[in-house]
């Protein structure tokens, strides 16, 4: 049982990697994902903002966020998919002023210096464990107990 599991999630992993990408054209700037794909217009790119994010444990990683004029999110790119100098290329590539803390910030931090650009989930990571298992453990019970008194039935 441990061994097909292991393969299951392996062979998600495989395929999260496979499918991520990003694709620019003259025109375009693409990313698709395992669950979604986006597209807008070269056009809409403005600006990009350049961070080494700490998350709530483990070590600080790169992100660059293509920005448009409104300061909304067109591409988010992770150094964790993608390497150091593939980051650094795209920002080179589009021609975008780069900004951005020189020193790592939490995503809340970020968030605080460039509104909208990080989901309010991982700004505040504490208080969404909070609620997940708020809602996850009484369902959990509810479950139990209604198949507890089912066998009594």
């Amino acid at each position: 049982m441990t061994a097909v599991v292991s393969a299951a999630v392996c062979a998600l992993l495989w395929v999260r990697v496979s499918r991520v990408r990003v694709v620019v054209s003259e025109r375009r700037v693409e990313s698709f994902g395992v669950f979604r794909s986006r597209v807008h217009a070269r056009a809409e790119a403005a600006r990009a903002v350049r961070a080494r994010l700490v998350p709530a444990r483990g070590l600080p990683f790169p992100a660059v966020f293509v920005l448009n004029a409104e300061g909304g999110g067109v591409v988010r790119l992770n150094g964790g998919t993608y390497a150091g100098e593939d980051l650094d290329r795209l920002a080179a590539h589009l021609g975008l002023p780069v900004s951005g803390p020189a020193a790592p910030v939490t995503a809340r931090q970020l968030a605080v210096t460039s509104s909208g650009i990080v989901p309010f989930f991982e700004a505040r990571p504490r208080l969404t464990g909070f609620v997940a298992a708020a809602v996850v453990v009484p369902l959990i019970l509810v479950v139990a107990l209604i198949v507890a008194l089912s066998s009594f039935l």
